[in-house]
């Protein structure tokens, strides 16, 4: 019989690693220093949606999730176009990295982010705060 779960620090509950083993020792040895093994149900919950899931008192507990919405998917890039994309899903602020970019923060009162370019681009926007989740997204300018 197979034991599914999943590796996660200790500290912070953060999930490193989902993990399949012939027991739960054989995957807590698996553990590093500052890691613990925690058998899952079903395990398929925090093997599929790894990221999505945090280790809290000894439970899984998902993230609240983040959505980006973007107004299109592709814009012109004539450096006028623009991309609006819209985070909803939180109360509080957002920290995102677009890449080519860097670090944005979308405060909570007005969590839009807008992107224009000159050139040919593809934006990919992720959110950073560990505290949430979301469905890193892709736009293009052409």
């Amino acid at each position: 019989m197979r034991h599914y779960g999943v590796r996660y620090e200790t500290a912070a509950g953060r999930i490193v690693a989902s993990v399949v083993a012939s027991t739960d020792a054989e995957a807590s040895a698996l553990c590093g220093a500052g890691e613990a093994f925690l058998s899952a149900a079903d395990g398929h919950d925090a093997m599929t949606h790894e990221g999505r899931w945090v280790v809290v008192a000894g439970a899984l507990v998902a993230l609240p999730e983040v959505t980006l919405t973007p107004d299109v998917l592709t814009f012109a890039a004539d450096g006028i176009a623009e991309c609006t994309i819209t985070a909803s899903g939180t109360t509080g602020d957002v920290a995102v990295f677009v890449m080519p970019g860097g670090p944005v923060t979308l405060p909570a009162a007005d969590a839009v982010l807008v992107l224009t370019a000159d050139v040919a681009t593809i934006f990919r926007v992720t959110v950073t705060d560990p505290a949430l989740w979301a469905e890193p997204l892709t736009v293009r300018a052409v």
